[in-house]
């Protein structure tokens, strides 16, 4: 199994809508057997020394088994939610860190 993560911005676009992502990101996954959401959660922002925590992102931890697919996979599912502008799908591919 390897691992991704996608990184949803917060804002309005995604205020409510967490659940859903979750939601459709497992379902797809699961039939195409191609992984699962193993998690998610919120995460601050980098804090300079002046700046107080804020929320940055929603997170939605992954594994999947088969890279190539299952990155191809949650790209359409997220451009069928309508994801924020600013997600990222992070990974890693013959041992180099990748996002798109």
């Amino acid at each position: 199994m390897k691992f991704f993560y996608v990184k949803l911005p917060v804002g309005p676009k995604l205020e409510g809508s967490e659940q859903i992502f979750h939601d459709e990101m497992e379902s797809a996954l699961t039939a195409h057997n191609l992984g699962s959401v193993l998690g998610w959660g919120d995460s601050l922002s980098h804090l300079d020394a002046c700046e107080r925590p804020r929320l940055a992102f929603h997170r939605e931890d992954i594994e999947v088994t088969d890279i190539e697919p299952a990155l191809s996979l949650l790209q359409r599912t997220l451009v069928a939610l309508d994801a924020p502008q600013g997600t990222e799908i992070h990974y890693t591919l013959a041992n180099r860190p990748g996002t798109t």
